[in-house]
């Protein structure tokens, strides 16, 4: 359940840091409303990776099975 956490965490750290580069970049360019597409969309990517990464450990333990 850490590693769960640890993971989704760390997620949410990266995405949280990579967005003030994505909005400084993507801004001048082309708009806001691209710049919020593009962060919106690398939410779900990282969210996405974070998913792949979390579901085969929950899959390796039954549910209140917890190592001591």
């Amino acid at each position: 359940m850490h590693r769960l956490v640890l993971i989704v965490t760390l997620a949410l750290a990266v995405w949280a840091s990579a967005l003030p580069f994505v909005l400084l970049l993507v801004v001048p360019r082309a708009g806001i409303r691209t710049a919020i597409s593009v962060v919106l969309a690398l939410l779900a990517g990282i969210s996405l990776l974070s998913w792949a990464l979390c579901v085969p450990v929950s899959r390796q333990r039954p549910a209140g099975r917890e190592r001591l």
